[in-house]
């Protein structure tokens, strides 16, 4: 089952991928290779490379960049092999694995990750093991000592409007009277200290900045979005 969070998140990364020009590349040969269109020996690297390549992608299988998410969530389409797709392939196993290490909570740094070292001769059972896990998250939360760093969320739904609107032909300035249309909006009263002034220049600036962060993440920085 997927979480609605889980759902969002898929939706988000796939909107970016779907845009990655090396998966749209490897998609090509992938389809053309299995279409017939294109002929490649047992034992050719590219070969690997096409059938297991959705792997690099965080992809549990390849997927047509065409697709809206949409439609693969109805579940009705077949997948790259004609089995039925769903939305579980848009998720490798790698979104949820667990790294078990020892590592002291001393402290002595910002946490940016959970370890957990688990004496696997100590749990004899599922109930315990997840009894020991939950125990272990508990004390860690409850530390004092531990210091968390704060974690500034990335909005990625306007960083993606802002590349849509980008790719259909407006100018920076455009976007950014569309997306921040305050910031081009004279208060009228100058003399009011609580009204915000115009300021363009810092709303083109914003516009800039996400669309390098857009590039960026069709350009493989999907594969290390923040999950979820």
């Amino acid at each position: 089952m997927i979480t609605e969070e889980e759902r969002d998140w898929l939706r988000i990364r796939w909107e970016f991928l779907r845009r990655d020009p090396e998966y749209l590349r490897l998609w090509e040969q992938f389809h053309d290779w299995q279409t017939g269109k294109i002929q490649i020996g047992d034992d050719s690297d590219l070969l690997l490379a096409l059938v297991d390549g959705f792997a690099r992608f965080g992809l549990g299988q390849w997927v047509d960049p065409a697709l809206d998410f949409e439609k693969i969530s109805e579940g009705n389409l077949p997948d790259a092999w004609g089995n039925r797709l769903t939305i579980e392939h848009l998720m490798s196993t790698k979104c949820h694995t667990v790294l078990i290490d020892d590592l002291p909570f001393d402290g002595s740094r910002f946490a940016t990750t959970l370890t957990i070292h688990i004496d696997l001769g100590r749990v004899n059972s599922r109930t315990a093991l997840k009894a020991h896990i939950n125990g272990i998250i508990d004390r860690y939360l409850d530390d004092p000592n531990i210091r968390k760093r704060p974690k500034r969320k990335t909005d990625y739904e306007r960083i993606l409007e802002i590349g849509r609107l980008h790719e259909s032909g407006m100018s920076n300035r455009e976007i950014a009277t569309h997306m921040y249309p305050n910031e081009f909006v004279d208060p009228g009263n100058l003399f009011d200290e609580n009204s915000a002034l115009p300021n363009p220049e810092n709303a083109e600036r914003k516009v800039s900045h996400a669309l390098d962060r857009y590039h960026q993440l069709i350009n493989g920085g999907h594969i290390d979005m923040t999950y979820p």
